[in-house]
This record gives structure tokens, C-alpha cells and sequence, in this order.
């Protein structure tokens, strides 16, 4: 439903009066018969934010109504069908309630989208697209990510700041970052492995421990896909404090 004078910088759609109820769990739902058509296309991988907003009159929505609403993250329309993701703000949606699309989000999801292509298309001109920790030029200190044992000295480690390549895309730590806190082994050995993990369109890149499985000759856990190796950390039966003697560094630099 196209509204003669839709509030400023929004697209506004109705969810189908009689589709049903959705709860706060629920990632589909149905529009009102032609309102798919006045939505973007989106492209495999991306999303739009958008407000699911519950209101009489969309053209007179109050602020109380609109700090009522449910953020949902939109990655399909297939005719008048949304598919999305919740947020922390999900809560249950009455049918009928109208959907605001951003035109404002929407634009900035398609610059983040030229911004990864300019990333990929970087990556592949400087190393082939490897998934890597620069090791020249202004990003590439030697301390770039590098892994060390914490201070004061504990069950973690600390990861500097800096940016590594990981699937063409760049990711980053912004700050020294404390890891979570490890339990050491209690039959044999065990290595484990700090990666870096890359978030959602630059968002919420993450430093992991991934746990190994303790043995008389342990060996270091696979990387998981989508993050980068950083260091590895031997621990043994009764550790009580990680050491950088425990520390290997395994970042792929270039």
C-alpha cells in the first residue's frame, strides 16, 4: 500500500490484516497484496532495516509509537512475503501493523555494500584475497593483532588492536582486547586457538577461543570459517596462568 504522503525518507507497507498474529520468534511474514512491489530488491547476503511499527494512522504515528516498535533486520521479499531477523527489540506483531522502511538505512546498506566490493576488489589486487594480517605499511606493525599474555597475568590473553583480510573483507579490533577466560585441562594437555572472527557488514567483528581436545599430543583446533587464526595456547594439567611462553604466534602475514 503506496500512501499518498508518506512521512519523510520512509517506505510504508501493511502487514496482512488477515494473516495471523506473529509471535517474537517468527521470521516471515505476509504483506497486504501488492506491497512487495514498493519494497528494493536486496541482494543475496544483505539486509534493511526496518520498523514494524503498530498505529492507526502510519501518515500519524507518535513517537510513543514508534519507541514501541520492533526493529527487524529484511533480507527477502519474494512478492509480498518478507523474510527477516529479529532483534533485541522483538516482541510480538499483530496483523495489520504497518512496516517503515528507510529509505535513508536503505541507501546506507547499499554504500556499505560499495564499500566491502571496494575491500574485495583491494584484496584481490594487493594478495590474491588470502585471509591475512597486512605486514607493511601504516597498518602493518609487527604488534598488529599479535597475542600476548595478559597483565597482570591470568586465564587470558590480550590481543593488540589492528585489522586482518578475511574472506576479502576487512576486519578489526578497535582496542586491546582482554579475551574470554580458559579453563585449564584435567587429564592431558590441551592447545587452543585465539581467532579472530568477522562479524556482519563490519559490525561486530569478535575476538574467540576456540578449545582444543586435550591429549598426550595435542594438537591446534581448526580455524572456524569466516575468522583468522591468531595464536595458539598451550595449556597443561593444573595451569593457572597463561604465559607468553605458552603463546604461539599463528597469524598469516603478507
Amino acid at each position: 500500500m503506496k500512501l499518498a504522503a508518506e512521512p519523510l525518507d520512509f517506505v510504508i507497507v501493511q502487514i496482512d490484516a488477515d494473516g495471523g498474529n506473529l509471535t517474537d520468534s517468527d521470521t516471515t511474514c505476509d504483506l497486504e497484496a501488492g506491497d512487495g512491489s514498493e519494497l528494493p530488491t536486496i541482494e543475496t547476503g544483505e539486509f534493511i532495516p526496518a520498523y514494524v511499527v503498530a498505529c492507526n494512522d502510519p501518515e500519524k504515528a507518535s513517537l510513543s509509537e514508534f519507541q514501541a516498535a520492533d526493529l527487524i533486520l529484511i533480507s527477502v521479499v519474494s512478492t509480498d512475503t518478507l523474510t527477516f531477523s529479529r532483534t533485541a527489540s522483538a516482541r510480538a506483531i499483530i496483523q495489520g501493523e504497518y512496516v517503515f522502511l528507510s529509505l535513508g538505512a536503505y541507501q546506507w546498506a547499499m554504500t556499505q555494500r560499495k564499500i566491502a566490493d571496494l575491500e574485495t576488489m583491494l584484496a584481490r589486487m594487493t594478495d590474491g584475497g588470502v585471509d591475512h594480517v597486512p605486514q607493511y605499511g601504516s597498518t602493518g606493525a609487527p604488534s598488529e593483532l599479535l597475542v600476548e599474555e595478559s597483565a597482570p597475568q591470568a586465564m587470558t590473553v590480550d590481543v593488540n588492536p589492528g585489522i586482518a583480510w578475511i574472506n576479502s573483507e576487512i576486519t578489526r579490533v578497535r582496542e586491546a582486547t582482554t579475551s574470554s577466560v580458559v579453563v585449564a585441562p584435567v587429564t592431558n594437555d590441551r592447545i587452543d586457538l585465539v581467532q579472530l572472527v568477522k562479524g556482519v557488514g563490519g559490525l561486530y567483528d569478535s575476538i574467540d577461543t576456540k578449545a582444543g581436545v586435550e591429549s598426550v599430543t595435542p594438537s591446534v583446533p581448526t580455524v572456524d570459517s569466516g575468522a583468522i587464526a591468531l595464536a595458539s595456547v598451550l595449556l597443561h594439567i593444573g595451569t593457572t596462568v597463561i604465559e607468553d611462553a605458552l603463546i604461539t604466534d599463528q597469524r598469516v602475514r603478507r
